[in-house]
């Protein structure tokens, strides 16, 4: 058993490069002000949360220094998420009965 004494914990982390969406080998032009569906998976990961726990989801855009950018480019990239939008399913053991048992009655 392992205790984190921590206010949150990362548990699971993915990536994508927006150019590379549909392909590794292929680079696909953003055009700014067009939005576009991405899809990535998270890292496989097992974690059992604890009794009054919460799961919280971060998106952000990172690696600075890494990410190529168009030669005119101001370098001030605006990312914008549609949250009403966003799935991430969530496996539980034991299925909907044991999420079900798990939820608070309303």
């Amino acid at each position: 058993m392992r205790i984190i004494f921590l206010s949150n914990y990362n548990i699971n982390w993915g990536w994508v490069d927006p150019q590379n969406r549909k392909s590794l080998r292929t680079t696909f032009v953003i055009h700014p002000g067009t939005p576009y569906w991405i899809n990535f998976n998270l890292q496989p990961d097992d974690y059992v949360f604890q009794p009054g726990h919460r799961i919280g989801i971060v998106v952000l855009s990172s690696d600075h220094y890494f990410t190529k950018r168009p030669p005119d480019s101001t370098g001030d990239t605006v990312i914008s998420v549609d949250v009403k939008k966003i799935t991430i399913p969530v496996p539980i053991v034991g299925g909907e009965t044991a999420l079900a048992n798990a939820l608070p009655e309303e």
